[in-house]
């Protein structure tokens, strides 16, 4: 066994084969950014929509306590006057 040399040959098809798989991998990272960005600016947009509707909401809503009577005011300055 002593002297013994050998060879093996590769065919390759396609000199870019290795990068496919880097390829594909990059193309779904790019597919699912751009599918976050467009879900981000429908829920900023749903937000400002629904934002306006709260504040309409929250003056029909029994269960919400409005600020804007002054007797609230008025006992809030006196507990803290005293």
């Amino acid at each position: 066994m002593n002297n013994v040399t050998f060879s093996v040959l590769l065919r390759v098809k396609d000199r870019l084969a290795a990068l496919w798989p880097f390829i594909g991998i990059v193309s779904v990272v790019i597919v699912l950014v751009i599918i976050i960005l467009i879900f981000e600016k429908r829920q900023k947009s749903n937000k400002k929509s629904s934002a306006d509707d709260d504040d309409q909401d929250q003056a029909n809503d029994p269960l919400v306590r409005a600020t804007t009577n002054p007797s609230d005011n008025d006992t809030k300055k006196r507990a803290v006057n005293a």
